[in-house]
């Protein structure tokens, strides 16, 4: 557990130094606007890429905890 965690919130740090600096570097080639519409497009391509990887496990487990229930 220890290491998980601390895995999670050592990404978690760099994204958020390294995000900043790159998305930063963008805006005199895009302008704000591009700079947008690329960290969206970027938020899009990661919401079905998330639901691939992670997300059919979670239902997987959702549905057999709700087989192995007993009846009412």
């Amino acid at each position: 557990m220890g290491l998980a965690n601390s895995t999670y919130f050592m990404f978690c740090d760099v994204g958020m130094s390294i995000g900043p600096l790159l998305v930063g570097f963008m805006i005199p080639f895009t302008g704000y606007r591009g700079m947008y519409e690329v960290v969206t497009a970027i938020a899009f391509v990661c919401i079905p890429l998330y639901f691939l990887l992670h997300g059919r496990k979670i239902a997987r487990k959702d549905d057999d905890m709700i087989r192995s229930a007993p009846p009412r």
